[in-house]
């Protein structure tokens, strides 16, 4: 695919990620994902996603990634989009649609952008691999689409057995 065509797609998949087409399509499974850090960098990194089957929740999950040095917001997007990857991997074979809303992460795992951070690239690749064996799309979604990702993302530092 050109890159003209590439970014075309991208415009058009941008412009189905509205809630609207959930109700409308029961067959398929929509997964929205998030990750969250309270200091940004250095701080708790944490993941969230919850998958949807029509107005059904089918699954969801979320997480501590860890603490400390090396963690990162965008460390934790991609933890979370690998994280709902592998439960999709789980799944007998159907239309599966994963939302994010971090352009950075979209944008990378797509390859509209390059990835140029040594500490990204390994997870990069890693969602490039389990989004191929899935066979899912992966869409930007506005942040206000994903405040069910968010609040999980956010409640994984409430949650007893995350306790550092």
């Amino acid at each position: 695919m050109t890159r003209r065509g590439q970014i075309l797609r991208n415009l058009v998949i941008r412009k189905y990620t509205h809630k609207n087409y959930i109700s409308q399509d029961a067959n398929h499974i929509h997964i929205f994902c998030d990750g969250g850090i309270t200091t940004n960098p250095g701080g708790t990194a944490t993941f969230g996603w919850i998958a949807r089957q029509g107005q059904h929740i089918i699954a969801q999950d979320s997480g501590i990634i860890g603490t400390g040095e090396g963690m990162t917001n965008n460390i934790a997007e991609y933890q979370a989009l690998i994280q709902a990857l592998q439960w999709a991997a789980s799944l007998s074979p159907s239309q599966i649609f994963i939302y994010s809303d971090s352009q950075l992460i979209v944008n990378q795992v797509n390859k509209t952008w390059r990835c140029h951070s040594a500490d990204l690239a390994p997870l990069q690749h890693k969602a490039r691999t389990l989004l191929k064996s899935v066979n899912a799309t992966l869409c930007w979604t506005p942040r206000e689409n994903n405040a069910e990702a968010d609040r999980l993302a956010f409640e994984a530092l409430q949650k007893p057995s995350n306790a550092l």
